[in-house]
């Protein structure tokens, strides 16, 4: 095959930049996504210096090309077009930067959907916010197209696999785009949306790369299935590796060679990188950009007596307001679902000191009252505790799903979840 000149370019995502001033001397509520958001704007143009001081690998001649963003460049929602100005001028990485449009871009005035070439690879732009025939049409004839193409690289906001976010969905996106990447060939999906980052590999032979240059400045990765339990891993799907949303924020930087891609996490404390085979990346160890998880160590009865504080985690995701319903531990209640726990940072229920008191190291029942107001979908529940010894226990996360109600956004989810009516109650077993 012909040498190719290499090139690099960047990717970010979920940057949720908002002209809202950060508030001083305290955190912000954790439903307010606007001071939220606000608390992390100084990370991002800390990440555009990252980007345009990154050194290339000795072959690659200046820094990166140009910069891609997937979307939910800005918070949104206030219909002011100096949001998006102030956010370009802020994530400039030293060249063109190109949207694939999120749910909160409204004010962006960039095409909705396009595809262009570089260094002989296509690169496809999606909106999955607005999808139509029309929009598959250009996508399929986008793919028809590229079949000489050296690399050919999709970016859209929603990804077609949610880890950990099953209940996340936009089906007739997912479904029309999943059939296309079927049938032509695409090295690379980059998509975000979730909040969480991830590697995956699929059948046809396509990556998909999920990102988010959101999150906690401080920069500690917490992996994806410390608190979420994933679907099993088949022929078809591949979980690679990833961290949970809000933790280690990062961008990638991909060199595109001759040969391989090179991958690499840039986050605000450092960086890693992974050289992988295009098209065979179960190969790759892609859990390396993100770290191991430390294990812990056996947890026994008295340890658990001498613990001072613990909390359920819990993730749910509620449509039509908020049912509140009541959350027991061992037959003592803790509290109602929090509201909006979809997020990892509104995700625990502090235990009170008499649930407390009830932990034990097999057989902690968790029980969720009805009624359950639908449509609700309800998973990966788990017990964390902190030990004298400054050890943290955990259960691993409940592997079994709930869903009250039908919603559009839980097709992807329902093949992993049950069917539960409003009135009945769901229980499970937590063992550390």
């Amino acid at each position: 095959m012909e040498t190719m000149n290499p090139f690099r370019f960047a990717v970010f995502g979920d940057t949720h930049y908002t002209l809202r001033p950060k508030a001083a001397g305290h955190a912000p509520a954790a439903d307010d996504d606007f001071a939220r958001y606000a608390a992390f704007k100084d990370n991002l143009p800390r990440f555009a210096q990252l980007v345009r001081t990154l050194l290339p690998d000795g072959r690659v001649p200046g820094g990166v090309a140009f910069a891609m963003h997937t979307g939910d460049r800005i918070q949104g929602w206030t219909d002011d077009p100096r949001e998006d100005a102030e956010s370009i001028r802020i994530l400039d990485c030293g060249g063109p930067m190109h949207l694939a449009r999120g749910s909160h871009d409204f004010a962006s005035p960039m095409p909705r959907y396009r595809s262009f070439d570089h260094g002989g690879c296509r690169f496809i732009l999606l909106d999955y916010t607005d999808w139509s025939a029309r929009q598959r049409d250009f996508l399929e004839a986008a793919l028809a197209r590229s079949r000489n193409a050296r690399r050919v690289f999709v970016f859209s906001h929603a990804p077609l696999h949610a880890w950990g976010r099953e209940f996340f969905d936009n089906p007739a996106y997912r479904q029309d785009v999943e059939a296309l990447l079927q049938q032509y060939r695409v090295d690379v999906l980059f998509c975000g949306h979730t909040h969480n980052q991830s590697f995956s590999s699929h059948a046809s032979g396509y990556l998909q790369a999920m990102l988010s240059t959101v999150g906690e400045p401080a920069g500690k990765p917490v992996p994806l299935t410390r608190y979420h339990a994933l679907p099993a891993r088949d022929a078809r799907n591949h979980f690679l590796g990833g961290v949970l949303e809000d933790s280690d924020p990062a961008v990638l930087a991909i060199t595109v060679d001759s040969d391989a891609l090179l991958f690499e996490r840039v986050t605000l404390h450092g960086s890693r990188s992974l050289k992988a085979v295009a098209r065979r990346w179960d190969e790759a160890d892609f859990g390396s950009l993100f770290g191991a998880e430390r294990p812990f160590g056996r947890v026994c009865a008295a340890d658990l007596a001498a613990a001072q504080e613990a909390y359920l985690v819990v993730f749910h995701t509620e449509k039509d307001g908020f049912c509140h319903a009541t959350v027991t531990v061992n037959g003592i209640a803790i509290g109602t679902l929090p509201e909006n726990s979809s997020y990892a940072n509104r995700r625990r229920i502090p235990l009170p000191p008499e649930a407390l008191r009830t932990l034990r190291t097999r057989g902690n029942v968790v029980e969720i009252a009805p009624p359950l107001h639908p449509p609700v979908a309800i998973g990966s529940l788990s017990l964390e505790t902190r030990l004298p010894d400054a050890r943290v226990a955990r259960t691993v996360p409940n592997t079994h799903y709930f869903t009250c109600g039908i919603h559009r956004d839980f097709v992807y989810g329902e093949q992993f979840a049950e069917q539960i009516s409003p009135d009945r109650p769901i229980r499970v077993t937590l063992d550390f």
